[in-house]
């Protein structure tokens, strides 16, 4: 080792015979690893292992985050397509409550001023005796 030193030394005095490929492939492996490389590798791995960790609790923070707003979504949705139902709802009940107005005042209109009715002559004289108590009639047809 010393007789390598001195030759290296001549040609390049910065170079060591630690900085071999020789040295580290052979006398390192031979001699092994002092407590600072042992302090490091396990350093090292202590460091990817809690790297994958974090890694692992951001892809689950992730993940409950995506299936919160889905929910919300959800909700939302649920709301929109009630408040939608109720609005159709309504207009169809307000539909119908006009229709029935409609319907009660043709039907008074009907009876009021269109009235028909059919009998013998002496049913119709007492039909007509009953709407002259009650009120004028403005249209009576009388079928024979």
């Amino acid at each position: 080792m010393d007789e390598a030193q001195q030759c290296l030394t001549t040609q390049d005095p910065s170079f060591k015979v630690e900085d071999s490929t020789v040295w580290s492939d052979r006398v390192l492996k031979d001699q092994g690893q002092s407590q600072e490389d042992v302090a490091l590798a396990e350093a090292d791995s202590n460091l990817l292992v809690l790297s994958e960790d974090a890694r692992k609790k951001a892809w689950e923070h992730d993940c409950l985050q995506f299936a919160r707003d889905v929910a919300q979504i959800g909700k939302i949705y649920a709301q929109v397509e009630k408040t939608s139902k109720a609005e159709r709802l309504r207009k169809i009940l307000h539909l119908r409550e006009e229709n029935a107005i409609g319907a009660s005042v043709v039907d008074t209109w009907m009876v009021k001023h269109a009235s028909h009715r059919c009998g013998s002559e002496a049913d119709i004289q007492q039909f007509m005796d009953q709407a002259s108590r009650h009120q004028r009639p403005r249209t009576l047809k009388i079928l024979y």
